[in-house]
Formats: C-alpha cells, sequence, structure tokens
C-alpha cells in the first residue's frame, strides 16, 4: 500500500489530446504566470511536462519521479508562506509559489499520482498534526 497524506483540491486542468493527457489551461498559467512570475509558469510546465512523461511508465519509477519533482520545492509553514494559521494550497499555487507544507506536498503528490493511473485504493490519508518543525 502506498502511504500519504490525501485531500482533495480543485485545480483547473483539461484533457488535450495534442499531450496524450493533462495540460494547464492558458488562460491559468497565464494568470500564475503574472501573479508569480516567469520561474513560477516554469515550474508549472515542468509538472505538466513530468506529468507526460512518465505516462506509463512502471508504478515504482512513477513513484519515484514524482516523489523526486515535488520535493525540489521549498518547506515553507503557512504562517510565513500565506500568512494564515492553515492554508491547503492546490498543486499550481504549491509550484507557482515554490513552497508549501506537508498537506500541500501531499495534495500535489496525490493528484499527480491519481492522473499517472496510481489506482486511489493504494493511496490512504493520513493526518498528522506536527506541534514543532
Amino acid at each position: 500500500m502506498l502511504w500519504l497524506v490525501v485531500c482533495s483540491v480543485n485545480a483547473t486542468a483539461q484533457q488535450s489530446s495534442e499531450l496524450e493527457g493533462w495540460a494547464i489551461d492558458t488562460a491559468t498559467l497565464d494568470h500564475f504566470q503574472r501573479q508569480y512570475g516567469d520561474a513560477a509558469a516554469q515550474r508549472i510546465l515542468s509538472w505538466q511536462y513530468l506529468l507526460g512523461h512518465l505516462q506509463g511508465k512502471p508504478e515504482e519509477v512513477v513513484l519515484d519521479e514524482v516523489n523526486r519533482f515535488f520535493n525540489q520545492v521549498r518547506f515553507l509553514g503557512d504562517a510565513d508562506h500565506w500568512n494564515q494559521v492553515d492554508y491547503w494550497a492546490t498543486p499550481l499555487e504549491l509550484l507557482a509559489t515554490n513552497g508549501g507544507d506537508c498537506e500541500d506536498f501531499a495534495i500535489a503528490k496525490y493528484f499527480s499520482l491519481k492522473w499517472l493511473g496510481v489506482p486511489v485504493g493504494k493511496m490512504r490519508l493520513t493526518y498528522v498534526k506536527a506541534v514543532e518543525l
């Protein structure tokens, strides 16, 4: 079984036959580029590329590559990052801002793995409250 922190998120995506799957729509990409800059857009496009590249790969490869990709993002607590006690970022927000906390990473990894065909039945929701970092 795969153990991940999992929750739902409403990320904007559309099916694109040209990319054989998932693609960020232009308006969404433009929004994040205007709000967070070119580097943000590049991180989002890198995620899109990763998802396309991993289609049909063995599950072990998918797990490793998705984990490596998101673990490049900085860990930032919600108070510092969002000026809120608790904020659950979408995968696009995590990548655009290049930062997030535990549940943000879990959300992004979960939806990436789900989209790549890892059965939801192999994933579990685990909630942990960190009292100190």
